[in-house]
């Protein structure tokens, strides 16, 4: 504004104003770059955000309680669209003194409280399979895929993966070499057991009443538990999933005793119907293999008997020996 006084004078306004003194006074105007705000918002979130952290708890063998390992934590997220409304709400020029306001914080409460998992002790539903049968590395990779299990806990609503859970089977991840099934015959690879855990695991769930999203049968029958209730595995190729339906969180306990796997599911309060046996039926299909369908049967929360369908199982005759 300065330098433009006297550019647009003609000559005699340039020559009269010459001789004299102009006396012209200019006032800076304070101006502000809301950028600047938006990147030092920016910078104070970075300190200041935190995702709300799970309470998590183990297993106590002897009182078969739950003790809290890792306490709660709240999330934390500053509000930068109301933190900044509020340092501008007199207007930029309000800023040219320095102004101060107080950031806004907003809170998530974690999914599962300290309070919550604490009132977790009831067994909704549990399932054992013997693996004497087995070799000793085959005992190993079922002992360690139960481990990796142990202790799992689900929010309500929230999906369990039995791969992303257990993990990629390759011998960096602590796997042996173990009898399985591919495609009607028994070949020896790594991982080789993991389907007798996730099979057991599916057992018990099926008695905890929960959600089952993805499960398929094996090539074959299994020696280990009734046709209808097996639950292959693949790690990238086949998953066996389900979601935790209940109105509170769920704690997996895997227990390898002898030679007897042994998974327990943990609720707050037992399933509201009462499943008491899984009904199967099959035999032999025109197409050479075996075919059974499976139910579940049992009580409602109205004491009402029900039995509900959970799934078909095909089984093509095993090629080689094994188990």
């Amino acid at each position: 504004e300065a330098f433009s006084v006297g550019k647009d004078d003609n000559m005699f306004e340039k020559i009269y104003w010459g001789e004299r003194e102009r006396g012209i006074s200019v006032t800076p105007k304070f101006d502000l770059d809301e950028k600047k705000i938006d990147e030092a918002l920016a910078r104070i979130a970075k300190e200041v955000n935190r995702k709300p952290k799970n309470a998590k708890a183990k297993m106590d063998d002897k009182s078969g309680a739950l003790i809290i390992s890792e306490h709660a934590i709240k999330g934390l997220t500053l509000d930068e669209a109301t933190t900044k409304k509020s340092l501008l709400k007199e207007g930029v020029e309000s800023l040219a003194d320095g102004a101060e306001t107080k950031i806004v914080i907003l809170e998530a409460k974690p999914t599962i409280t300290d309070d919550l998992l604490g009132k977790v002790g009831t067994v909704m539903g549990a399932y054992s399979s013997y693996y004497g049968f087995s070799s000793d590395d085959r005992c190993h990779n079922i002992a360690h895929a139960a481990s990796k299990i142990n202790g799992t806990i689900l929010a309500p609503g929230e999906e369990f993966s039995y791969n992303k859970i257990v993990g990629p089977r390759d011998r960096g991840y602590g796997w042996r070499m173990g009898h399985m099934y591919v495609n009607g015959t028994v070949v020896d690879s790594l991982g080789g057991g993991v389907c007798q855990v996730s099979s057991t695991l599916y057992n018990a769930t099926l008695f905890a009443d929960l959600k089952i999203t993805d499960r398929r049968c094996h090539s074959s029958r299994v020696t280990y538990l009734p046709a209808g209730r097996d639950a292959t595995v693949a790690y990238g190729s086949q998953d066996f999933k389900f979601k935790n339906s209940t109105d509170g969180p769920i704690y997996i306990g895997a227990k390898t005793t002898g030679a007897n796997l042994t998974f327990r599911i943990y609720g707050i309060g037992a399933p509201k119907r009462k499943i008491e046996r899984i009904r199967v039926r099959g035999g032999s299909s025109r197409r050479g293999g075996s075919y059974y369908a499976a139910w579940k049967v049992g009580t409602d929360e109205n004491g009402k008997e029900f039995s509900e369908e959970i799934g078909d199982s095909y089984y093509v005759p095993l090629k080689s020996p094994g188990h």
